[in-house]
């Protein structure tokens, strides 16, 4: 959350109004809003308020009434497709007291987007279906915003000093026509004004809690609030993500100098801005020449997952083996049938012959296994639930470190996905030299 408003003087409110039955019933998750925070919080200003409303004509213009009484930008997501659920343009038609009129200029937009997509997709009708009309009946006063991505036109309205602009739900439609009607402009008001965006940096951290980042970064300036910067701190579990919003260099210099300067601090960081955990770690291995193969158990090959979400994974992960049975942990990954009887799956033994193995088999510089108890059942006295064992193997020596999470079944997985790659991440910032590439 936010430590300081640094844009409470403003004149620009924003406020959101997130259209949708689908919406409150939680059927979708509304990450349009989320990410319009985002692009707003870079241009130094903060969305005041947010609304979200089923799909009635009265609660819609209620909305609008509102927002009309606090706000000078508005952003309406959602209800301009085609079915009968659609109302968002009838309901501001009511709330401006005016009628909805066809506009030429949509449907020949609409028109336009069908001829478009039928020279890429031969199967697509290239005319105006029978329930594209609907798309183009708009208030009367309304200015069309066009969408070079959809069918749908967004549009544009005014009631005294707030301006009213409306855009699909679709996220890939929203964010399109967001940033070229909406952003572009606020952009160029924040200029008008004498302002300018101000200078954002984002560190990004694994094994750390929110609580701790903080009680660092108060270390430096201080637990209050601060007139010339805003903090924010965002839990996306299993990372911390810590952003400073600042017009001022130095302040996010010192910050730097700060987060580096302390060895525990800075071993949690793994990396910055849109830097994703695994993709991290993929550019420290690609740039080293270095391959990874992974052997999971518990984890049923979310590793796997987070790694090839990266485009250009291939360029260091070779692959892997969902070793969920024991028979397979021993055919795949030549896992000693003796070892597992003796020590158990879930038992350093398994987790150290697992990366051996999975190293051996696709003949990478390194491998990384885990073998562990997720829950909600399967725990022991010896071996309660969340007990998880991490290994990784290179040409020199295996390491090893085990852990007991304390979360539900869904979490365990992803903090045990992360935590077999921090491992790696870890000896690849040793100064001990890396092995050779193959086995």
């Amino acid at each position: 959350m936010p430590q300081q408003n640094a844009s409470s003087s403003s004149p620009h409110v924003i406020e959101q109004i997130a259209i949708g039955d689908e919406l409150l019933r939680g059927l979708v998750v509304d990450d349009n809003s989320a990410w319009l925070g985002r692009e707003v919080a870079s241009l130094g200003l903060e969305i005041a308020h947010r609304q979200v409303v089923a799909d009635r004509i009265d609660d819609i213009v209620a909305a609008y009434r509102l927002a009309a009484s606090r706000s000078t930008w508005v952003v309406v997501s959602g209800g301009l497709g085609p079915t009968v659920d659609d109302l968002t343009a009838e309901a501001a038609a009511t709330f401006l007291g005016e009628p909805v009129a066809l506009s030429s200029t949509a449907l020949e937009q609409i028109g336009a987007w069908r001829a478009a997509r039928a020279q890429l997709d031969k199967t697509a009708p290239a005319s105006l279906q029978s329930l594209d009309e609907k798309q183009a009946w708009l208030p009367a006063s309304a200015d069309v915003l066009l969408n070079p991505v959809g069918t749908a036109p967004g549009f544009r309205i005014r009631s005294g000093d707030t301006t009213f602009v409306h855009f699909p739900g679709v996220p890939r439609e929203y964010k399109k026509l967001a940033q070229l009607h909406f952003l572009a402009p606020l952009r160029d008001a924040v200029l008008s004004d004498g302002g300018s965006p101000p200078l954002s940096r984002t560190w990004k951290f694994f094994g750390l809690t929110e609580s701790a980042v903080a009680e660092h970064v108060n270390a430096l300036f201080g637990p209050g609030r601060q007139d010339d910067l805003t903090l924010h701190y965002r839990a996306h579990f299993p990372e911390i993500h810590l952003t400073i919003v600042t017009r001022s260099s130095d302040r996010v210099a010192a910050l730097e100098r700060h987060i580096m300067g302390d060895s525990r601090v800075r071993h949690r960081l793994f990396g910055e801005g849109e830097t994703s955990f695994a993709g991290a770690l993929l550019d420290t291995l690609i740039g080293r020449g270095e391959t990874l193969a992974v052997a999971e158990s518990c984890t049923g090959g979310l590793i796997g997952q987070l790694l090839t979400t990266v485009p250009g994974a291939s360029r260091a992960f070779m692959g892997g083996v969902i070793a969920y049975d024991n028979a397979v942990k021993t055919a795949l990954l030549d896992v000693p049938p003796t070892l597992l009887a003796t020590h158990g799956a879930v038992s350093r033994e398994c987790a150290e012959a697992m990366a051996r193995g999975a190293r051996a088999r696709l003949g990478t510089t390194w491998a990384v296994a885990v073998t562990g108890i997720a829950g909600p059942g399967g725990g022991t006295a010896d071996k309660p639930v969340g007990t998880i064992h991490f290994a990784v193997a290179s040409a020199h020596d295996v390491h090893h470190r085990s852990v007991t999470l304390p979360f539900e079944r869904d979490r365990n997985r992803l903090a045990s996905a992360y935590g077999a790659l921090d491992l790696l991440r870890r000896q690849l910032a040793s100064p001990v030299q890396s092995p050779s590439p193959t086995p």
